[in-house]
């Protein structure tokens, strides 16, 4: 064989081979690629599977929190109003005789302020305040009666809970309780209450001194006023909520007293969060858990899964 038919011979020969070797790379290649495609969409699913099941458990475990601390708050009311109609008992005999009278008895009480840290308040027929064991007595011959939920009371004869109502001199808002006076006969003779200063220490410290997990906390909402009562977040204790329409998960939550949701807060934090009202009270307690906190193994997990695909790679 001639020199020149050696050379195109090796010239095709070399030309097969780097074909072949560069199919085989491709080839290659294109495997791996599949195959790190596949680790992602594989990762990617079984996340979204882990998120919905943790999501679900964990807002199952925070309603079962949030249920128990609201059922406390609910013994805690009714033990109040039970402590106010064993007093109204004792005062009843005495509403004929006068406010001199009825003093006299506040006074020989133990004090209530461990119960309503504004004392208690007898209150006429007509909703003027005729006694108390306060440390408000400037109250004492104001009328109450603009005040619904006592003007509830004093028409109906039924226990309330009151809306809280603002104070404008001392910057707060009171929740009050009361309980109507009745005769022998039944007839209502007044109303016994007691008052609740919301920025002072009180039975809803329970909620204001709560966490959830390490960055979670609860709250309790009046839902006629959409108000926060209390919080975890002292800066947010009396804030007001946004409208309704502002947000239409916050208002879902509202709406139906309670359940458990993912939503951007009106602070602008993805929360899970879960609540349930608050029987005999027109309110809703809820706890929040932010998803940073929440979903942080899911992250890892996903971290490590990466890792695992560059080194298999």
């Amino acid at each position: 064989m001639s020199p020149a038919h050696t050379s195109i011979a090796q010239a095709a020969m070399n030309f097969v081979a780097n074909a072949w070797r560069s199919l085989r790379v491709r080839l290659t290649v294109a495997t791996l690629l599949m195959f790190l495609a596949a680790i992602a969409v594989m990762a990617t699913y079984a996340t979204a599977i882990l998120r919905q099941d943790m999501e679900r458990l964990l807002g199952e475990q925070q309603l079962a929190v949030v249920s128990g601390m609201a059922q406390a708050l609910e013994h805690d009311i009714g033990e109040r109003q039970r402590t106010l109609e064993m007093l109204a008992q004792q005062v009843a005999p005495l509403m004929p005789l006068g406010p001199l009278a009825v003093q006299v008895e506040l006074a020989n009480q133990p004090t209530f302020e461990v119960l309503f840290n504004r004392g208690v308040f007898v209150l006429a027929a007509d909703g003027r305040a005729i006694a108390g064991q306060s440390s408000m007595p400037e109250r004492l011959g104001r009328s109450f009666l603009d005040d619904p939920d006592v003007a509830r009371t004093l028409r109906d004869g039924v226990p309330t809970m009151g809306q809280p109502q603002p104070e404008t001199t001392l910057s707060t808002h009171f929740l009050s309780q009361w309980v109507p006076i009745r005769d022998a006969q039944g007839r209502v003779l007044g109303a016994l209450g007691g008052l609740t200063d919301l920025k002072q220490p009180s039975f809803l410290d329970q909620v204001s001194h709560g966490r959830y997990g390490l960055t979670g906390g609860f709250l309790l909402i009046s839902l006629p006023q959409r108000l926060i009562l209390t919080t975890t977040e002292k800066n947010r204790i009396l804030s007001s909520l946004p409208p309704a329409g502002a947000n239409a998960s916050l208002d879902a939550l509202l709406a139906h007293r309670g359940g458990n949701d993912v939503w951007v807060n009106p602070l602008g934090v993805e929360v899970l969060s879960a609540g349930t009202a608050v029987a005999g009270t027109d309110w809703l307690l809820a706890s929040n858990l932010p998803t940073q906190e929440a979903f942080a193994p899911i992250r890892t997990l996903q971290q490590r899964m990466r890792w695992a695909a560059v080194c298999v790679g």
